[in-house]
């Protein structure tokens, strides 16, 4: 028996260690510890931060918005940023810097600003866009108004004028060169007229002008004062316009000899003796008396007398008054 445990020793110990290794079919399946989940890191909250600066500021001034921002994780900005809430202002600039916008813009408003909600446009990886929004922002505006009893408006900046300063100039001048135009046109236009004046002077008649003459040169003094060569030659002069006005030729510029060819009329041998005896005087030297010249003096006006137009004459009805019949 002893050599038969020994012999079978090993094969009993291995069927032994076999038994015991096997489970059981009503038993439970042993149960597998499972480590817990670890949730993945999370990036800090997105946010958008708007501070004024400064936030009272007078009409015309320039405020200036900052905006600092944490974009959610995976999104980025736009090249140019998409900024909602600044509608109504007047935006001068927009600056990006390092995790921040700067805006600035001028303040055109007579009253306190309320400004936003702002915000800002970004997008992710999958071109989804999203929104991150700052709380809304109030601008105290003041007066630029000196305080003041006697408030007066102050400039905000230069005022640039609307219309041109050169346009003013040549407005200016256009009106100048217009005056000085018009008085140049009115001084030829007067004048003008103040020739046309002249030139209506009333012309007398050939024989009412040769006998004012030959008063004139009686009561001159000339042959009173032993210049009686003038006195002939102004004598000679005066007869010799109004024979030419009466008979139509020129007989100033002829001499008596001349004259003597160009007389047809019977009459005017009378003038014809009057100018040779002033001849005499002018160029033979002869001295005549007082008498003589006298007597010249009043046969010329005769002559000038006889050789006047006649006024028409009047017919005369049967009550014997001047009329027409």
């Amino acid at each position: 028996m002893s050599d038969f445990f020994a012999k079978y020793r090993l094969s009993l110990l291995l069927l032994l260690l076999c038994f015991f290794w096997v489970v059981p079919v009503n038993a439970e399946p042993p149960q597998t510890a499972i480590a817990p989940a670890i949730p993945p890191q999370a990036g800090p909250p997105a946010k958008l931060a708007a501070v004024l600066a400064p936030a009272t500021a007078a009409i015309g001034e320039t405020v200036t918005i900052n905006l600092a921002y944490v974009l959610p994780t995976g999104c980025v900005l736009p090249e140019k940023p998409v900024i909602d809430g600044l509608a109504g202002l007047s935006v001068t600039d927009v600056q990006t810097i390092a995790d921040g916008i700067v805006v600035r813009f001028i303040v055109d408003s007579l009253t306190d600003l309320t400004l936003g909600p702002i915000s800002l446009i970004c997008q992710d990886s999958a071109g989804v866009r999203q929104k991150i929004t700052a709380d809304k922002l109030t601008l105290k505006v003041t007066s630029n108004l000196k305080q003041s009893t006697d408030q007066q408006l102050q400039p905000i900046f230069d005022i640039i004028p609307a219309f041109p300063v050169w346009l003013t100039w040549l407005l200016w001048l256009g009106l100048a060169l217009v005056i000085i135009l018009a008085g140049v046109g009115l001084f030829f236009w007067y004048r003008h007229r103040s020739g046309r004046s002249k030139n209506r002077t009333i012309v007398l008649p050939s024989h009412i002008r040769a006998q004012q003459d030959l008063e004139v040169l009686n009561t001159s003094g000339l042959f009173e004062r032993g210049e009686i060569k003038a006195y002939y030659y102004r004598y000679s002069e005066i007869l010799k316009r109004y024979l030419e006005e009466l008979r139509r030729f020129p007989a100033a510029e002829f001499t008596t000899e001349e004259i003597a060819s160009r007389i047809a009329v019977e009459l005017d041998r009378e003038l014809l003796v009057l100018l040779k005896r002033a001849d005499l005087v002018k160029f033979a030297d002869d001295i005549p008396l007082s008498s003589r010249k006298e007597g010249d003096m009043q046969a010329a006006l005769a002559y000038i007398a006889t050789t006047a137009p006649r006024p028409e004459p009047t017919a005369v009805n049967s009550t014997g008054k001047g009329g027409r019949p």
